[in-house]
């Protein structure tokens, strides 16, 4: 297995450890690793999420953004990794913008449709991060920390 990607709670049912915050969601990650994925990911909400592989253990930020609504969150997080690694982006690159349209998809109520189609996802993460998608992705690239809130 390469991937796995938990959420806080399925985090803590998995190794025993209740994530409540950037240092019990690194303990649990180790955890996780220890047991034979690759690469840990684990979704912190609007926190954005924990990155952890056997050489380094990194926070990717979330956007801000209004949520309505967690339905599927998790769905449109995973669907954007599995994408934007698919594609050749780096670890990091496709947590961020797994993170963007998690955060995005929180902004409805229900499952959201809206980004089926990868341009619409460029055009909505810059838009809701007020950058450029190529700023967006090239901070991502740089291995710089997305900032969570705007100033």
């Amino acid at each position: 297995m390469s991937y796995v990607t938990p959420n806080e709670t399925e985090a803590a049912r998995l190794t025993g450890i209740a994530v409540t915050d950037e240092d019990s969601a690194r303990h649990a990650a180790v955890r996780l690793l220890a047991a034979g994925p690759k690469h840990v990911i684990v979704t912190l909400g609007s926190r954005g999420a924990l990155v952890a592989t056997a050489a380094h253990t990194v926070i990717i930020p979330s956007i801000e953004v209004d949520a309505v609504d967690s339905t599927a969150a998790g769905d449109a997080f995973n669907g954007a990794l599995a994408v934007a690694i698919g594609r050749g982006s780096s670890l990091e690159e496709a947590v961020a913008r797994a993170s963007a349209v998690g955060a995005l998809s929180v902004t409805r109520i229900g499952a959201n449709p809206r980004f089926r189609r990868q341009w619409r996802c460029r055009s909505s993460c810059a838009h809701a991060a007020g950058h450029s998608w190529r700023r967006l992705a090239g901070g991502a690239r740089r291995g710089l920390r997305l900032r969570a809130q705007r100033s």
